[in-house]
């Protein structure tokens, strides 16, 4: 467990390197922070003029994804920590930027917003730029993810709902309703077998990513921030309002392991070797490695 300190004000997005081995955080003010994974801070960039609500690293090259409620999602590079490219999200018709997120192959990015469109950019083509749309329907998405194999997209919404999309087509596969609260936290499995989701009603679930089946389900005494997988698929990790970090056993639901962060946790993160996960909570970010 490492807490970090420099941030001036409340974090909001947190993201950590494939390898594991740098932490991004974004603040309130549109300050994003780059450390070292001992807490070291490697550089500060003024990224937005609104809260940063999306980080994402790129899983192979030196490039990091922040979204904001400005309304833009920018690529910074990581070796001389310039703007790479600006994409505006208003040209499309979507407002303030609620969550982001790259592919796995880094030829993609998306980003959700207040509006009931999810954006994804295939930014990483010698071809044209190419954007498409996919319509939520019911409300904005609190947070986004692309699935292991770059070929589906799952947001959750503020309504309470989850969706999935094919990529290529738009067309929506499955939508599923978590609770009647909103959706605060959404990730694939790293063997895409499994989505989870988190609700503001106090309620986690893992389903079948194929089929939409409830594998477990979970219930808190206080609101979930955010969820995400861990040991290559076997752990499902939230984040509760009352400072605690959950783990559990995929299949049989069993509780793994509660620690209690020094704050209220708001996002969470975890590296491509599944093993070390960073918290975004209210006083700073720390850092915990899973035992097996």
């Amino acid at each position: 467990h490492l807490p970090f300190r420099g941030h001036k004000s409340s974090l909001r997005s947190i993201g950590i390197s494939s390898f594991g081995d740098r932490i991004a955080s974004g603040d309130w003010n549109g300050v994003v922070n780059i450390w070292k994974v001992n807490g070291e801070l490697i550089n500060s960039i003024n990224a937005h003029s609104g809260v940063v609500r999306g980080i994402s690293f790129h899983p192979k090259k030196n490039i990091l994804l922040t979204g904001a409620k400005d309304g833009y999602l920018c690529l910074w590079d990581l070796q001389s920590f310039k703007l790479i490219k600006q994409f505006n999200a208003r040209q499309h018709r979507v407002g303030q930027i609620l969550c982001c997120d790259f592919s796995k192959n880094g030829k993609m990015i998306t980003c959700g917003s207040i509006e009931p469109t999810v954006l994804v950019w295939w930014w990483g083509t010698s071809s044209k730029e190419i954007v498409k749309n996919y319509l939520v329907e019911d409300s904005g998405a609190n947070e986004i993810r692309f699935s292991p194999d770059d070929e589906r997209l799952a947001c959750g919404t503020k309504q309470g709902n989850l969706k999935i999309f094919d990529i290529q087509s738009t067309k929506m596969l499955l939508s599923i309703s978590v609770h009647p609260g909103a959706v605060t936290g959404v990730a694939f499995s790293q063997n895409g077998k499994y989505v989870g989701a988190g609700s503001w009603n106090r309620v986690a679930r893992i389903y079948n990513a194929q089929t939409g089946a409830v594998v477990s389900s979970f219930d808190f005494p206080t609101n979930v921030h955010a969820c995400i997988f861990g040991l290559n698929s076997t752990r499902f990790v939230v984040a509760l309002k009352d400072s605690t970090i959950r783990s559990f056993d995929c299949e049989s639901g069993e509780c793994k392991s509660i620690v209690v962060s020094r704050s209220r946790p708001t996002k969470i993160d975890i590296s491509e070797s599944s093993t070390t996960l960073a918290v975004a909570a209210m006083s700073g970010i720390s850092v915990y490695e899973f035992q097996k």
